[in-house]
């Protein structure tokens, strides 16, 4: 069962049957406002299922994932490898030739202050030449490792980060009370960053605030829209009255997903997908 709190609760859940004596590949996504789960075959990479659960208040993770685990019963000797992507807001890009170890601490303690219950860790990401530093709470780290025997850890934005995108892109991933940002300008990234937002105007004030920081015109931009939004929604129609390119991801090998998910639905969960099936 859920923990005791009314601030966890499953937003998402794809029916699926997990059969005896098939290898499962297991992607955990853990973020400051909610935890997804996506079950593909270890092989095939075939999505089975995926369980979303959102958080409304940021108290101890730990508690948190052990009541995922208790609600989805699901976890079971079946799971051959486990990914875990964090996706805490608190990370930093920095070139790689200016990377040094020695200082990830003092960057991010000076760009979102000092916390001891918090582990460093840091990716490469070789495609486009930087390093991602980022912090994780010391207490979801030993609970992971004391959970899983065996687990592949990186940053979700590590793996999002593109080097093919041609021109100027802004992709947006929105979220439970929080939207993920990623904008390129003359084919090269300029931005990741992540805000947090109560209504469809705070989610247009980011989006067109970051056009302005990089001296961008929104309507010569091409918008790509992934997560929990849909056409007929507030936020999607006020979109248009300042950008003019906007459509929304779709998956890459539709082949891959399970019937539950339909054609017209697949941004709604292609951020998750893309994770789970990217080396």
């Amino acid at each position: 069962m859920l923990p005791q709190t009314n601030y966890l609760k499953k937003a998402l859940h794809t029916p699926f049957d997990i059969k005896d004596n098939i290898d499962l590949l297991l992607l955990i996504e853990i973020g400051d406002f909610s935890i997804s789960l996506v079950w593909s075959m270890f092989q095939t990479k075939n999505i089975i299922g995926i369980e979303v659960f959102n958080i409304d208040h940021q108290e101890d993770f730990s508690t948190f994932f052990l009541g995922v685990v208790n609600e989805s019963k699901r976890f079971n000797s079946q799971i051959k490898k486990t990914r875990v992507r964090y996706n805490f807001k608190e990370s930093l890009l920095v070139p790689t030739i200016y990377y040094n170890a020695s200082l990830n601490k003092e960057m991010l303690d000076l760009l979102y202050g000092e916390n001891d219950l918090m582990i460093i860790k840091s990716d490469e990401v070789k495609e486009v030449g930087v390093y991602n530093i980022y912090r994780i709470p010391k207490s979801l780290d030993a609970l992971l490792k004391n959970h899983f025997s065996a687990i592949e850890e990186k940053h979700s934005t590590s793996k999002q980060i593109r080097s093919d995108v041609i021109g100027d892109h802004l992709f947006c991933i929105v979220s439970h009370n929080r939207i993920k940002v990623f904008l390129y300008k003359g084919n090269k990234l300029q931005i990741v960053q992540q805000f947090n937002y109560q209504s469809f105007e705070d989610v247009i004030y980011h989006l067109l605030n970051i056009c302005e920081q990089h001296s961008m015109n929104p309507s010569e931009i091409k918008l790509q829209l992934k997560g929990m939004i849909v056409k007929e929604s507030k936020l999607f129609q006020e979109l248009h009255n300042y950008f003019l390119d906007i459509d929304f991801a779709s998956i890459n090998d539709a082949s891959l997903l399970p019937t539950s998910i339909s054609v017209e639905n697949q941004h709604f969960l292609s951020h998750l997908i893309e994770l789970a099936t990217c080396e």
